[in-house]
């Protein structure tokens, strides 16, 4: 195999490079996993890819709209000793500290804190062509050990874009699961609107080291 040596002085980034191989050793904290892009209404979007090489997952959401107004995203947990996503009445725990623009000098703080079937990562927001949308909607969810068994799962979410007014708003939550398998791996991830589908948008999932 053939070497070329690099001189001290570097090497001159202005040129072009031809590589062949694979490159070793380049750091990888922050690692895409996999992208998926709505373009035609869908009931759900799920990721079950969980590499041991992660402790801890992230999904950063671009534009996510829904078909039907006022709908809030929601995300549930599948795990290791079921095939299906859990659901259990009640079974979700959430908190959350809601501030939005209510006019040009005014803003409203609303927290609260609610249980059901499902998490919620952002609150009721408008179809597109309703404001909501035109103005963009973005979140970060993080989930923490999803391979540990010895303590109950749970996310944390920020989100922010406009309200249905276009104003300024930020949306802070975080979810425990404690129904059946709360201590289980998890196994896969699931977003969904409270009610009907997720017209369009993208979110993209990214492995974490600890």
């Amino acid at each position: 195999m053939s070497k070329t040596t690099v001189a001290s002085t570097g090497i001159d980034l202005s040129d072009t490079f031809a590589f062949t191989g694979t490159v070793t050793g380049t750091p990888s904290d922050m690692t895409k996993i996999a992208t998926t892009t709505v373009s035609s209404a869908v009931n759900y979007i799920d990721f079950e890819t969980f590499s041991t090489d992660y402790k801890f997952f992230c999904w950063h959401l671009f534009n996510i709209s829904p078909s039907t107004n006022n709908a809030s995203l929601n995300l549930r947990f599948k795990t290791s000793g079921s095939s299906s996503y859990r659901a259990d009445s009640n079974s979700y725990k959430s908190a959350r500290d809601r501030v939005y623009q209510t006019g040009g000098t005014s803003w409203t703080d609303s927290a609260g804190g609610y249980q059901g079937d499902a998490g919620t990562v952002y609150m009721g927001i408008n179809s597109s062509g309703n404001g909501y949308a035109e103005a963009g909607k973005y979140a970060i969810v993080y989930v923490n050990d999803v391979h540990s068994t010895n303590q109950r799962k749970s996310w944390s979410s920020h989100a922010w874009g406009g309200t249905d007014n276009q104003n300024n708003h930020i949306h802070l939550s975080s979810t425990t699961y404690e129904g059946s398998g709360s201590m289980e791996a998890v196994t896969g991830v699931r977003f969904m609107m409270h009610t009907g589908n997720i017209a369009s948008g993208s979110i993209t999932m990214y492995g974490l080291k600890a």
